[in-house]
């Protein structure tokens, strides 16, 4: 099986990048989970729909590069049909993580205005890293 090296050293760069930010987005907030709130806690949801966000990105954005360096994507179909593919999935990637970032943006907003994080170190860590999460993930 050959390989694509021009989409390896080109387009592939970015995709790799685009895993490796979602992945230090998703250490970051999966950190930041301090196990102290309830099962009930209304960030829960939101908080699991953000990891997902990560999970779902980072999957299909390996598989797009995996089919595109090894050169199968013209033999599953035609490469007008995996552009529109490609471009449907990013888009619809930009919205789950634009609205899982806003929803968490949220939640540090909310601690933020509490004032939890000035009493202990640790929670102010863990509020820095969910902010970083979120900066992490609307860089993309």
């Amino acid at each position: 099986m050959a390989t694509n090296r021009t989409y390896a050293c080109g387009r592939g760069l970015l995709k790799l990048l685009l895993v490796i930010t979602s992945c230090v987005a998703f250490v970051c907030m999966i950190v930041a989970d301090d196990k102290t709130t309830f099962k009930s806690d209304e960030y829960k949801r939101r908080y699991s729909f953000f990891l997902f966000a990560h999970i779902a990105g980072a999957a299909s954005s390996l598989v797009i590069y995996l089919v595109f360096l090894c050169n199968v994507d013209g033999s599953i179909g035609s490469r007008k049909c995996w552009s529109f593919l490609v471009f449907l999935i990013s888009l619809a990637a930009a919205v789950v993580y634009i609205v899982a970032s806003a929803l968490l943006t949220e939640r540090a907003k909310d601690e933020f205005e509490s004032g939890l994080y000035k009493l202990l170190e640790s929670w102010k860590t863990m509020a820095d890293l969910r902010v970083t999460a979120v900066v992490t993930k609307e860089a993309r």
